[in-house]
């Protein structure tokens, strides 16, 4: 059924039900089967999804499942599923980061159990580490929405971490992405998505600022980035205009 249509919603699903059924079932094989498929369509996420339910059940090594994503996402930038498992993967690669972490490991779990237990947060060294592959899939594919999605969600853990890293550290990030931006839009000036993430790092650079004329400079800019979208991506004016106003 699968070599006739691999993307059929019943196949997979009794596909799941048999699988759970672990002595019937060879899920090296499973496995491997996935990576067949996956090897003819790379986004098949109905394929990304049965592989992840296989994985839970044969217990892999999210390590390797981490350097799956990497060959997967190196073949083809414009990957939604492999970059969404990505983000999955890595907490759970990274639960443990420092020494000091692993000596606290018996109280993190009496906190959690009191409900106090905070969101983990990549180490600083993963994040810089995505930020070179995102990098790569901009300057590859730049109109492509998956990576600069990724990419929010990297800046999303860059800034919950300013206790950890240390606002200078953050704001040298920041700015680093900033020019990143900037360098994709000296050579596609009228790309959507470098012009919507400068919008989005120069905002977050507003809210940082202590008041004055350079708080004032950034909301000019987010504010003029805003109007330019709202001409290129009429679909969504209203969006960038409100964005624009609420500033």
């Amino acid at each position: 059924a699968l070599q006739k249509n691999p993307k059929s919603y019943a196949t997979w699903q009794h596909r799941k039900w048999v699988v759970a059924h672990k002595n019937l079932v060879d899920l090296k094989h499973e496995l491997a089967l996935c990576q067949m498929l996956l090897a003819v369509d790379e986004r098949n996420f109905h394929c990304w999804s049965y592989r992840r339910y296989v994985v839970k059940l044969s217990e892999t090594d999210p390590e390797d499942e981490l350097e799956f994503t990497t060959e997967k996402i190196l073949q083809n930038f414009s990957n939604y599923s492999s970059w969404h498992y990505r983000s999955a993967l890595l907490p759970e690669v990274n639960k443990v980061t420092t020494l000091d972490e692993l000596i606290k490991g018996d109280q993190g779990d009496a906190e959690k159990d009191e409900g106090k237990s905070k969101e983990q947060i990549l180490p600083l060294h993963v994040l810089d580490q995505e930020f070179k592959l995102v990098k790569e899939a901009f300057f590859t594919e730049p109109e492509d929405q998956s990576s600069w999605l990724y990419h929010s969600w990297l800046m999303s853990h860059l800034t919950r971490g300013e206790d950890k890293f240390g606002a200078t550290e953050v704001d040298k990030h920041v700015e680093e992405e900033i020019t990143t931006c900037q360098e994709i839009l000296e050579i596609e000036p009228d790309c959507k998505w470098p012009l919507l993430t400068l919008a989005r790092l120069f905002e977050l650079q507003a809210r940082r600022a202590s008041a004055g004329e350079t708080k004032q400079q950034l909301k000019g800019k987010v504010k003029d980035l805003y109007n330019k979208l709202a001409t290129l991506d009429v679909m969504r004016k209203g969006y960038y205009r409100d964005a624009a106003a609420a500033l």
